[in-house]
């Protein structure tokens, strides 16, 4: 029984030898799996940040040339602004100086667009066919201009209707025509 008790602690004793040389292989290669794990998700990290650079620098630029191109926007539509003002005022200069010479001329003058609204006359116009001011202001119909003269009599007295007509199509037409009133 002696012996037998020798071998069962010897078995034992190489049993209990293995499994803690099994036991330690098995940290180890736990070890070995922890370690490259880590150098893994290390390395996941240093990609996922090196890719977050890269982005935000491209974002970066991205951001710089948007503002540059604010800034160039900025500085056209001032240039722009400043091109309106002038030509603004030329035209506003220009408006005056001709303003003031239809004025000063002794003829009557309106013209009209082509949708029969004036778009200037000079006060002498006015004077000469004693039309109220509301008839040649730029805007004011060349339709009820001819309908006020008509009711002063300017047509001719057998049908003024048909002749209110015709100097209705005879404009529209835009052909030349003149008069003069006696």
């Amino acid at each position: 029984f002696q012996r037998q008790k020798g071998i069962y602690r010897a078995n034992l004793s190489t049993v209990l030898r293995e499994m803690i040389q099994e036991s330690q292989n098995q940290i180890n290669q736990s070890r070995r799996l922890l370690a490259i794990m880590q150098y893994g998700v290390l390395g996941m990290f240093v990609f996922l940040a090196a890719i977050g650079f890269l982005y935000s620098r491209e974002m970066q630029r991205s951001l710089d040339r948007q503002s540059e191109l604010a800034s160039n926007l900025e500085d056209l539509n001032q240039n722009l602004e400043n091109i309106v003002n002038v030509r603004t005022q030329e035209l506003e200069n220009k408006s005056t100086l001709l303003e003031t010479v239809l004025d000063s001329i002794n003829q009557g003058l309106v013209a009209y667009d082509d949708k029969l609204k004036v778009i200037t006359s000079n006060k002498r116009f006015q004077e000469i066919r004693d039309v109220p001011e509301k008839l040649a202001i730029p805007g004011a119909s060349f339709v009820e201009w001819i309908k006020y003269d008509n009711e002063r009599g300017e047509f001719a007295k057998d049908d003024p209707e048909l002749s209110v007509h015709d100097q209705i199509i005879r404009s529209k037409q835009f052909a030349a025509y003149s008069f003069e009133r006696t």
